[in-house]
């Protein structure tokens, strides 16, 4: 049995639960990457190998990082959920496998286009070698074959999507590069920024926060609840815990020490 994602707005935890700093590394990202995009016109004339390479850069870097902020902007108070084979799980972003597919049709794209522009490099042009021209081509390849590769992983579904499903028996976790199951029993802790669980053996289990779309606050006081009250535990196999976060009936903040 699997129900339609439902998306719930509760009192916000004040922001997306994502630190200034995090913010501010990934708008100097996308800073980067217009920046590679202001430079190909300059490139173009010179070498347009290298205006191709730097174009492809740029599009795959800025469509990752605005895919991020979006997430980090708007999930701020709410919490995507769904019942699905018997538990309750806090959906991933299909946002991420649309850039999964946009970053190969970009690289080969620009491949193909300086592949194309090495039939019309001049050699005797001034500060122009062969090495000039087809160095960056052979980056395009390098890069077009990492994002097919990529994206096979995802049609094969060996890159898995994101996402947390809490079930009676414990907490199962699925990220891009592989799952992991944990029993309610071995964990003792939840905390939201980074959003993580500890473990009895004492070390931090990351959970994949950047591509569920729910405020990690909201995520932190969903596990801790079941975590910490055993007796519910029932409710995330027939849709109870979905009501339960609807009318606000979580554990509290659970704190981010």
């Amino acid at each position: 049995m699997t129900d339609a994602p439902v998306t719930l707005t509760l009192p916000s935890s004040g922001g997306s639960g994502t630190p200034p700093a995090a913010l501010a590394a990934l708008a100097g990202v996308l800073v980067l990457a217009l920046g590679c995009l202001l430079a190909v016109p300059f490139a173009a004339p010179l070498q347009p190998s290298w205006a191709w390479l730097l174009g492809a850069v740029g599009v795959a870097v800025a469509l990752w990082v605005v895919d991020v902020l979006v997430t980090l902007l708007t999930r701020g108070g709410r919490l995507r959920l769904r019942l699905v084979a018997g538990a309750t799980e806090v959906v991933g972003s299909p946002g991420s496998r649309l850039v999964d597919l946009a970053a190969p049709l970009v690289f080969v794209g620009a491949l193909v286009g300086g592949a194309l522009s090495l039939v019309d490099t001049d050699p005797s042009a001034s500060g122009t070698t062969d090495l000039d021209a087809a160095a960056p081509v052979a980056v395009l390849a390098l890069l077009a074959l990492m994002s097919f590769l990529g994206l096979l992983g995802v049609l094969r579904r060996t890159r898995l999507r994101s996402r947390l499903r809490l079930h009676v028996g414990g907490l199962e976790v699925s990220g891009p590069s592989g799952r992991g199951d944990f029993e309610w029993d071995a964990l003792t802790r939840v905390r939201p920024t980074p959003l993580a669980v500890l473990s009895i053996a004492g070390s931090w289990v990351p959970l994949p926060g950047a591509e569920l779309r729910s405020d990690p606050v909201l995520v932190a006081r969903l596990v801790e609840h079941y975590r910490a009250h055993p007796r519910d535990r029932g409710e995330l196999a027939d849709g109870r815990a979905i009501d339960r976060a609807r009318e606000d009936r979580l554990a509290p903040h659970p704190g981010s020490g």
